[in-house]
């Protein structure tokens, strides 16, 4: 049974990780380009889940804060910016609206339905 010295045994391992070094850093400046794409593709995702789960928990405050303060209910008429209508429908996310037009002093509605993200009912946004 042959028994490695010291030296060899610290030539091996240099010439293992120098080796792995070298692969890698060879890896890397072949792939810059893609790896760069990737990276950017990544934080663009990021992103994107971070603006998402911002507008639902928003969202899902203004729920809170509707049903808690109980400011309207289906049946009702409100006014939400320049919009108004009579509620037809809310849910955890979302408030629905019939929408109501003032024409020649008379109200009528105009067929449209619109969606209002329940995050616009919170006083600060």
């Amino acid at each position: 049974m042959a028994f490695l010295s010291e030296d060899q045994r610290k030539w091996m391992s240099r010439t293992k990780n120098g080796s792995f070094a070298i692969i890698v850093v060879t890896l890397f400046l072949v792939w810059k380009s893609e790896i760069s794409e990737f990276a950017l593709s990544v934080t663009a995702i990021a992103v994107a889940i971070v603006v998402a789960s911002k507008e639902i928990i928003l969202c899902f405050t203004g729920s809170i804060q509707r049903a808690s303060s109980r400011s309207f209910r289906i049946g009702d008429w409100i006014e939400v910016g320049k919009t108004s209508g009579e509620v037809i429908e809310h849910n955890l996310m979302a408030t629905v609206i019939q929408e109501i037009d003032l024409y020649h002093g008379q109200y009528h509605f105009t067929g449209k339905t619109i969606t209002l993200p329940n995050s616009m009912f919170l006083p600060i946004r």
